[in-house]
């Protein structure tokens, strides 16, 4: 990515802003082209209400929710001017953080202790507004949506579940056993079907989209991790 002399880099990513998430109850902005005594590139710090844990940006790049466990909240971060939006409430400790893929609503995890408080909160992204809070199951939650923004299916890592949520109706249409201590989920629109990983059982059980059954379970070895698809959906 260095330049030449008489040639410049292709892709020149100095020219980018770095957002970096603190231990502390902030959000530091780094600009890489400039360094102040040499030691530092900090160009702006956005206080937050609590410490982050885990965030999401639209395409445009013009916003960051970040989530914030003991706060309950989501902070809505102004990527343009760097400053903190709104903090909106998002359940007991979300965690997790999702858009779906038309970015019409936001979804929080809560890694919540009490039963009737473990789930998925859903936030309209338009309105900064909470919409609704889905039981779901117990433990922490990871989040992933058909191409269409029809369904979006979220694991509950200690009951062994995945949920599959109706997005229209914002209600859960279908629970099934995906293991004993699903670690991941993502969703293949090539196949149309999600992929939940257990690494603990060491097996991928796929869901069909559509009927919203398991279609097959895959059993590579114990000790898998987290799956991710290629750009076309074609290998995890």
């Amino acid at each position: 990515l260095t330049s030449t002399f008489g040639g410049r880099p292709l892709l020149g990513l100095n020219s980018c802003f770095l957002l970096v998430m603190s231990r502390d109850a902030s959000v530091s902005v780094l600009d890489p082209s400039v360094s102040v005594g040499g030691i530092t590139s900090t160009l702006a710090r956005i206080e937050l209400k609590q410490p982050p844990m885990d965030w999401v940006t639209p395409k445009d790049n013009k916003r960051v929710f970040v989530s914030m466990p003991a706060a309950g909240e989501v902070a809505v971060i102004d990527s343009e001017q760097f400053k903190l939006i709104d903090s909106v409430a998002a359940g007991s400790n979300p965690v997790r953080v999702a858009l779906q893929p038309d970015e019409r609503l936001l979804w929080v995890g809560n890694n919540a202790s009490k039963a009737d408080e473990s789930g998925v909160t859903v936030i309209d992204t338009h309105s900064l507004k909470t919409l609704k809070h889905l039981v779901t199951g117990a433990g922490h939650h990871e989040i992933a949506f058909s191409k269409d923004s029809r369904f979006a299916f979220v694991t509950n890592r200690d009951d062994g579940t995945l949920s599959i949520i109706d997005i229209a109706s914002l209600t859960v249409s279908k629970q099934l056993k995906t293991g004993s201590h699903p670690l991941s989920v993502t969703y293949s629109p090539l196949s149309g079907a999600a992929y939940v990983v257990d690494g603990q059982d060491g097996t991928v059980t796929v869901v069909d989209g559509n009927s919203q059954s398991v279609r097959r379970v895959i059993k590579p070895k114990q000790g898998l991790g987290p799956m991710g698809l290629s750009a076309d959906g074609r290998f995890g």
